[in-house]
């Protein structure tokens, strides 16, 4: 027997309309900066890179949490680390049955960002600002065409 291992647009498009989100929060976050490379070099620009990784758990009361992780890591130009910001948001949808490994791959391409990348922008300015460096405005998510 062939194993499925991509969802059809219709069918995504299906599915997408009968899940309903629940509930989303902050499950978790950590940071740290070091202002004296941070500040070393007046006018040096420095760079970001930023990570995520989502993961789904499936709950024994028919819903699904998905756990987006979000990692921020701030260099110099020589490579040197100079601060990072990590959070993980958890977003709770029902019903689970509707998250299979198919349809969570496509999901997590097409949807995911759409619901948690204005909170990890928010999240990442508001702590660059706490941090006393000039807060950092993480681009628009741009929709991808496909």
């Amino acid at each position: 027997m062939r194993r499925k291992t991509k969802i059809g647009k219709k069918e995504y498009i299906e599915i997408i309309g009968k899940i309903k989100l629940n509930g989303f929060y902050l499950k978790s976050s950590a940071c740290e900066i070091d202002r004296d490379l941070f500040f070393i070099k007046k006018g040096e620009r420095h760079f970001i890179n930023i990570q995520d990784e989502p993961t789904m758990k499936l709950r024994d009361d028919g819903t699904v949490d998905i756990f987006h992780k979000y990692c921020l890591e701030m260099s110099s130009r020589e490579k040197q680390p100079i601060g990072r910001i990590e959070c993980v948001f958890c977003l709770n949808y029902s019903p689970s049955s509707c998250f299979t490994n198919e349809f969570f791959e496509e999901f997590k391409k097409a949807n995911l960002h759409i619901n948690t990348w204005p909170f990890f922008r928010e999240f990442v300015f508001n702590t660059t600002a706490r941090m006393n460096i000039p807060p950092i405005t993480l681009p628009l998510l741009k929709a991808r065409r496909g």
